[in-house]
């Protein structure tokens, strides 16, 4: 797994039948975050979001550059599955630790150098690993709550 993608599972309750209702509640959930572009094709739902997009800070899909929910059912049951990508925060990250951080940290006086390296790696990763974390734990929250959604009202 590459540092700037994200898998997961959410198990549904129903074993097999109608998916339908499940899957055409996430697209109607996901559109309201205002991804760029959503498609449906089949039993997968693509989507891309990005930093660059008019909307709140707090929209679930701002550290989200592309992904894709499907639904999988086999013998062990039925899951929504999702793939995230994150490599617009990734860049982002990095080139704000590089960029802003990295002039300040190497000009501070008295600073060894493993202790600079050491501030960037930290800045970067709170850039970085911190937004992803919570996107982490967003996510699926979000699609739990869709799920039951679904599963309350089926149509």
């Amino acid at each position: 797994m590459a540092p700037f993608t994200l898998n997961g599972r959410i198990w549904l309750e129903q074993r097999q039948g109608n998916i339908e209702p499940v899957l055409s509640l996430v697209q109607a959930e996901l559109q309201k975050q205002h991804p760029l572009s959503i498609e449906r094709r089949g039993d997968t739902i693509h989507f891309r979001a990005g930093l660059f997009r008019s909307v709140s800070s707090w929209n679930i899909l701002v550290p989200i550059d592309q992904g894709t929910v499907r639904i999988v059912q086999d013998i062990e049951g039925t899951a929504l599955v999702y793939r995230l990508r994150y490599g617009q925060l990734f860049v982002i990250a990095s080139l704000m630790t590089l960029g802003l951080v990295s002039p300040v940290a190497w000009a501070a006086p008295d600073q060894l150098p493993f202790g600079t390296a050491g501030t960037l790696v930290v800045m970067w990763s709170w850039l970085f690993g911190a937004n992803l974390v919570i996107s982490a734990a967003r996510f699926p929250a979000f699609l739990r709550r869709v799920v039951a959604q679904a599963v309350k009202d089926p149509e």
